[in-house]
């Protein structure tokens, strides 16, 4: 009788990339798709998104940027509020869950991320629109630094939207726009500078 290999639990992956200008003198770099194995978050993060997040930010370039955007910033700025190293400052910031890279491989590239979820998607949706790093930054400097939540995956209770009419099946969001992560906040930007209204409570 043989053993019955026994079957081991596989992580999920989440892709980062990265451009290899540090090796080469191209003026058009090749950028490089690298998976990274995700362990969701055990604990909720709160931090504070300031003024200056958004000013590193825009002299960043971090339009539509999910690694130079202002929460980007903010929450490499806030490492010690994380009970996970953030190693190498590595941040994947999207419109509803953020990758925090916590372990490195010896030779530099990420090994391991954790996952979270939150509802601020109207701070990255505002910082890709038209003009719309200024207006933050405005946001920002009238009513004060905007809370972060970031929550476990299995604390994030998602509600899907309420249909009506012929309930045919949806693609895209309002502004018929598809993608996801990273893709989805550069096809946001590309779409044509649409406004997104900043919410009246300092959420």
């Amino acid at each position: 009788m043989t053993a019955h290999r026994r079957r081991t639990k596989r992580h999920p992956r989440h892709s980062f990339f990265f451009k290899l200008s540090a090796f080469t003198d191209d003026p058009d770099p090749k950028i490089v798709r690298h998976k990274v194995k995700v362990i969701p978050a055990e604990k909720p993060v709160k931090v504070q998104l300031t003024a200056e997040h958004v000013r590193a930010s825009i002299k960043a370039k971090g339009l539509a940027n999910t690694a130079m955007c202002p929460m980007a910033f903010c929450l490499r700025g806030n490492a010690k509020a994380f009970p996970h190293p953030i190693d190498h400052g590595m941040v994947d910031f999207n419109y509803a869950s953020a990758f925090v890279i916590s372990k490195s491989a010896a030779n530099g590239l990420p090994r391991e991320c954790h996952s979270y979820w939150h509802s601020q998607g109207w701070i990255a949706k505002m910082n890709d629109s038209l003009r719309g790093q200024r207006r933050l930054l405005r946001h920002i400097e009238q009513s004060g630094p905007i809370t972060i939540e970031l929550k476990p995956p299995h604390l994030y209770a998602y509600k899907p939207p309420k249909t009506t009419g012929d309930k045919r099946k949806r693609k895209g969001d309002r502004h018929g726009i598809t993608g996801k992560f990273g893709n989805r906040r550069y096809a946001f930007l590309v779409a044509g500078g649409i406004t997104v209204p900043a919410p009246t409570a300092n959420a």
